[in-house]
């Protein structure tokens, strides 16, 4: 009954109480047989890692008889010979979040594919490592033949329908999004759920979206929104379609309108942030511009007039620390990450927003490290703070320190910005081979000085000439 009721919550990403029960069979707190025992052990793999938190995917890694080396690669580089362990391993592997591991579980999952040796949700987990790793080409056509594939084996399974639907419109496939579409909102009438249950409506906005119908996305999202008894979160979805189109004004309203909702406040704040943040205009649209402005000024007003009356508000403090950092306004951002911290010396994004900061000056580098470092030891050698810290350790002079981070950053999470300053701290290290080789990789993934903070566009370019100058 334990591990049923295991293996159930593991089903559906309950992976907390799925680890409680399974540690109960494994440590043999209730009577288990050694077959029970086994597959409880494989059960507290899959629920540990599944909760992405790097101390506990660390046990499940040594569950599985792996473990990963100081720059994020396998020790041994080599996984079991027996077909069920190595899938249990691939699975581990490839729910680490991981780039280097996702190939590694990617390459193991095809051989067993070929053998035949995996079942259909399986089949599924590979489709998705595949879509994850998108920087190789030659991947989507494989996520692809296997997506097609389980949706024709089963025909009415609404993830299998949904996410291979989204996987089409990414990439502007719209007639085969188009059957699945009518295929998963047959599926919601047949089982009786209400319209856009499993995904089917929002599924053809983003369609109508990207095939250049804003405006009917719009109103479909819209519609979607006002049904009765609709979660007010749908009202968020059409405030960032409504940005995506230039409607600023129209987002910002659905905003407001959401954020009048307490329980729901946090969430409206949010996207308004984000949406003031990821589609600012060019100053070359003076009139979409003009519109933006305005509208930043007003989630601005808005987040100071909440931040007056709830002064502690954690979340608000934040929120405006963003909103500041992205007009340039790095003065008040410490200020308010620095208050932030002073009621929770522990706050992920206050300590990690506050150590980048500091990190771009060499005379603040050290309360970086310290900051940063505290991070690390509450949260582990997540990417984002090993990058942070390696930007300080490159303004500080500790080249070695700096590339013994960035080595494992871009074995995990790979970005064109992280890549650059691997390239820098090469660079500073008259490691001319490796710095160029790092820059190729960062504009091979579309780097640009307007993705690098502003302390670093100059660093930039003065890198980027040097290198040439060194060639």
């Amino acid at each position: 009954i334990q591990r049923a009721a295991a293996d159930f919550c593991l089903r559906i990403a309950r992976f907390a109480p799925a680890e409680m029960l399974y540690r109960r069979i494994v440590q043999k707190e209730i009577p288990a047989s050694d077959a029970e025992v086994a597959a409880a052990r494989r059960g507290l793999a899959m629920a540990l890692v599944g909760q992405q938190d790097y101390r506990k995917s660390t046990e499940a890694l040594k569950l599985v008889g792996l473990s990963l080396d100081d720059k994020g690669l396998l020790v041994d580089n080599k996984l079991s010979e027996s077909d069920d362990e190595q899938l249990l391993q691939a699975k581990v592997l490839g729910s680490l979040n991981h780039h280097k591991q996702r190939g590694v579980a990617i390459t193991a999952l095809e051989g067993l594919k070929q053998k035949n040796l995996l079942p259909i949700e399986d089949r599924f987990f590979l489709a998705r490592l595949l879509v994850q790793q998108d920087s190789d080409p030659a991947n989507w056509p494989k996520a692809r033949a296997l997506l097609k594939l389980l949706t024709l084996e089963q025909p009415k399974n609404p993830r299998y329908l949904s996410y291979a639907a989204k996987q089409h419109v990414q990439h502007k496939e719209f007639s085969e999004a188009e059957q699945l579409i009518a295929r998963l909102q047959t599926v919601e009438q047949e089982r009786k759920v209400v319209a856009g249950g499993f995904g089917s409506v929002e599924l053809r906005a983003k369609l109508l979206e990207t095939r250049g119908q804003g405006s009917q996305a719009a109103q479909l999202l819209s519609k979607y929104a006002a049904e009765p008894e609709a979660s007010p979160l749908r009202k968020l979805l059409v405030a960032q379609l409504e940005a995506r189109l230039g409607n600023f004004s129209a987002a910002i309203d659905r905003c407001e309108e959401v954020r009048a909702i307490d329980a729901h406040r946090i969430d409206a704040d949010s996207a308004a942030v984000a949406i003031i943040h990821t589609n600012k205009p060019s100053e070359a649209q003076p009139t979409r511009f003009t519109q933006w402005q305005k509208e930043r000024s007003r989630v601005e007003t808005t987040l100071r007039s909440a931040l007056a009356k709830e002064p502690k508000d954690v979340a608000l403090r934040l929120q405006l620390a963003e909103l500041m950092e992205f007009q340039g306004k790095y003065d008040e951002v410490e200020k308010l990450c620095r208050s932030v911290l002073q009621d929770q010396d522990t706050n992920l994004v206050a300590l990690n927003n506050l150590a980048w900061l500091l990190a771009h000056r060499a005379d603040r580098a050290a309360e970086a490290l310290t900051l940063i470092n505290r991070a690390i030891d509450k949260f582990g050698p997540l990417p984002e703070l090993l990058d942070t810290r390696a930007v300080a350790l490159t303004n500080r002079g500790d080249f070695a320190g700096a590339m013994r981070d960035l080595e494992r950053v871009v074995n995990q999470a790979p970005t064109a910005a992280r890549l650059f300053h691997l390239s820098r701290a090469h660079e500073r290290a008259r490691n001319t081979t490796a710095a160029v080789a790092a820059l190729r990789q960062a504009n091979d993934m579309g780097l640009t000085p307007q993705m690098l903070h502003p302390a670093e566009q100059a660093e930039y370019q003065r890198v980027t000439a040097d290198l040439i100058k060194r060639q």
